[in-house]
């Protein structure tokens, strides 16, 4: 629970307070280098949540940009014949 508490800080404070752009704001680019590896199903779900938080805001500025760079993030940990389901929720 704590962990998607911080998603939901993190996310809304880098992108609406600091104007990060989204590269930045990605779970994926933040725990880029973390020992050990997250897997990809582990990633990808982090990806999913943090998009989830922001699907309420889609009308404000900017928020288009993040959804899309959340879920190109997503899209490229799923690989197609291992994880078809949750490639096709990104698509």
């Amino acid at each position: 629970m704590l962990l998607f508490s911080l998603i939901n800080r993190l996310t809304i404070v880098a992108h609406f307070d600091l104007a990060l752009p989204p590269s930045e704001i990605s779970v994926r680019a933040l725990l880029a280098g973390v020992e050990p590896d997250i897997s990809n199903g582990a990633m990808g779900a982090l990806l999913e949540y943090q998009s989830s938080v922001i699907s309420g805001a889609l009308g404000q500025p900017g928020i288009a940009a993040l959804a899309l760079s959340l879920i190109a993030d997503a899209e490229a940990l799923y690989d197609l014949k291992t994880h078809p389901v949750r490639r096709l929720r990104c698509v």
